[in-house]
């Protein structure tokens, strides 16, 4: 299904999601937050994901390469990887 999305409708989606204004909330997250972005992601860009970090009070930031938007499947080695280790700091 994603592999069928065009560029243009992708990026229009992408916005919708931008113009919804949730960057104003991210300030109220007050627990834990690991932002995980692949380094070549056109859908949610890593401009997009360290602006999530910078409003996240206290977020860490992995840019994953040679990654897309599904690190977690692209590279699922180098996420799980990262993954665990925030999860073990949260211990």
């Amino acid at each position: 299904m994603i592999r069928r999305v065009t560029r243009e409708g992708n990026l229009g989606g992408a916005n919708v999601v931008m113009e919804m204004g949730y960057v104003v909330q991210l300030g109220k997250i007050n627990t834990p937050a690991l932002v995980i972005v692949g380094r070549e992601d056109v859908s949610k860009p890593v401009a997009e994901a360290q602006l999530i970090h910078d409003y996240v009070i206290g977020a860490e930031l992995c840019i994953i390469d040679e990654a897309t938007h599904l690190p977690n499947v692209e590279r699922s080695a180098e996420f799980n990887r990262v993954f665990k280790q925030f999860l073990s700091r949260l211990e």
